[in-house]
């Protein structure tokens, strides 16, 4: 169950960010610019994507539950 977890591509990514950051050891020049290109749209993205879940559900009849999902993606999932 915890590698199950552990191995999820987030939660790998994270963990292998860490350990290399922890490290010290300097990133590629090239690798390094491709990562600071996508953390730029990360924002963004990140409201494409809530906006992309939210049209799954219809705001008008579930609005109690468009505020839950979007609270969710904006408050906790970023903490």
């Amino acid at each position: 169950m915890l590698f199950a977890v552990l191995s999820t591509p987030p939660v790998a990514g994270i963990l292998a960010g860490t350990l290399v950051g922890l490290s010290g050891a300097a990133l590629p020049a090239t690798l390094d610019w491709v990562l600071d290109k996508i953390s730029t749209i990360a924002g963004p993205a990140a409201l494409l994507i809530l906006g992309m879940g939210l049209a799954r559900y219809s705001v008008r009849a579930a609005w109690q539950q468009s505020i839950v999902v979007s609270a969710l993606k904006l408050v906790v999932l970023p903490l």
